[in-house]
């Protein structure tokens, strides 16, 4: 299974958190090919892959994932990608409107990028489609703009994100902008933008979030 935790924020390894939560862990540590029951947080988990590095030659690299809700009871856990993994618009034309359900974003994000990075496999541990975070998720699990920068991927780089100098990018939320050809944002330092962008902005990078089982996050 291509499933593991990696350790809490930055990837630290699955010997780490070991030795982090070893004595709380009520399922034993995740990379010893226990239940997931370490799970916190913040932490990182790798599933999947996708291009990053912009090399179509070397194939593509594992999605490193930060861990934003634990559903104990559900036995789910909310996930969004650490970086920014693409760059796109909302909708290619602005007649089309900002609703999220029937946006060209959403369809890419439910037909080719999950059948691009997820397995088979993968893809029956998913719980419900890859998607965007909403303007009171993102304050939700994000609690300071700080929070809230997110670098992109060499190839979303590559396909011009917006940086405005910085390490952060721009990266789109589903919830519509204050027109009705607009979408919320996350701005580059991190500040949420609710006027939002408009559809045929081309340098909305793509932060998706996914709910998975519990069950999958072994090692």
């Amino acid at each position: 299974m291509a499933r593991r935790v990696v350790g809490k924020g930055p990837v630290l390894g699955v010997m780490a958190l070991c030795l982090l939560f070893g004595a709380m862990a009520i399922g034993g540590c995740a990379g010893e090919g226990e239940d997931a029951g370490t799970l916190q947080v913040g932490d990182a988990v790798s599933l999947g892959a996708f291009e990053q590095d912009g090399n179509f030659g070397n194939g593509p690299e594992a999605i490193a994932w930060e861990v934003l809700e634990v559903d104990a009871d559900s036995r789910k856990v909310l996930l969004i990608s650490e970086k920014s993994l693409y760059t796109a618009v909302f909708n290619s034309s602005v007649e089309k409107g900002n609703d999220w359900e029937t946006s060209e974003l959403r369809a890419w994000l439910v037909g080719d990028f999950a059948t691009e990075a997820f397995s088979p496999e993968e893809r029956d541990d998913l719980m419900g489609d890859p998607f965007l975070l909403s303007v009171d998720e993102a304050r939700e699990f994000f609690s300071t703009d700080e929070l809230r920068v997110c670098e992109p991927t060499a190839y979303a780089r590559s396909l011009d994100a917006y940086v405005a100098g910085g390490p952060g990018c721009a990266w789109w939320l589903r919830t519509p902008g204050e027109q009705w050809y607009t979408v919320a944002r996350v701005l580059p330092d991190g500040s949420i933008w609710t006027y939002g962008d408009e559809v045929i902005g081309n340098c909305g990078g793509v932060r998706p979030a996914v709910w998975v089982a519990l069950s999958s996050l072994r090692g």
